[in-house]
């Protein structure tokens, strides 16, 4: 073999892997601004239903403040953030495109719904009388079973299941208590 053959084989050898990293190379930006793309897209996602649970705290904020009587005009600014809500959620849906998305689209149609009720339950016991006067009946309707009574709130733990304990199974050997009613 003469060296101009030995010098050939050297060099195609050299060169096999300078582009087997080269297509590596272009495969990985491929992939990476596939990733970018994706990335972008869920953050701008993230962002709309930030907006939108930030809106939805206002209302549920504004219906506290109806209530309580702080504030009058919060009955219209309910409706006005009713629609950025709405508005909000349409982009929302609109981005949502993994089927997990679409379900928790659904959760927030389903959970926003259970808000909107409970406005309209309500904002109009406050036409009648307002204020907190209204306000304590309003609560014990709309709280019925969600929350413990101030009975149960104010019992001792005795370290037994009762009105606000149960016993949870637990990895250890020693069942843990967990409070139902407030969070």
């Amino acid at each position: 073999m003469t060296l101009r053959r030995k010098l050939l084989v050297a060099f195609s050898i050299m060169t096999v892997p300078l582009l087997v990293i080269g297509g590596l190379t272009l495969w990985n930006i491929r992939e990476e601004n596939q990733a970018l793309r994706a990335l972008e897209e869920g953050l701008g996602r993230v962002r709309i239903f930030a907006e939108l649970e930030s809106a939805v705290h206002r209302q549920v904020l504004k219906i506290r403040d109806y209530l309580t009587g702080w504030d009058r005009g919060a009955k219209r600014e309910f409706d006005w953030v009713d629609r950025v809500v709405r508005e909000l959620a349409e982009q929302w849906k609109g981005a949502v495109s993994h089927p997990e998305d679409v379900q928790l689209a659904e959760d927030f149609d389903r959970l926003y719904r259970e808000i909107k009720d409970l406005a309209e339950r309500a904002l109009p016991h406050t036409t009648e009388g307002g204020g907190m006067r209204r306000f304590g009946s309003f609560s014990r309707s709309s709280t019925a079973g969600c929350l413990p009574t101030s009975t149960e709130r104010s019992r001792p733990s005795t370290g037994r299941p009762g009105p606000t304990m149960s016993r949870v199974p637990s990895t250890g050997s020693r069942p843990s208590r967990v409070s139902r009613g407030w969070f």
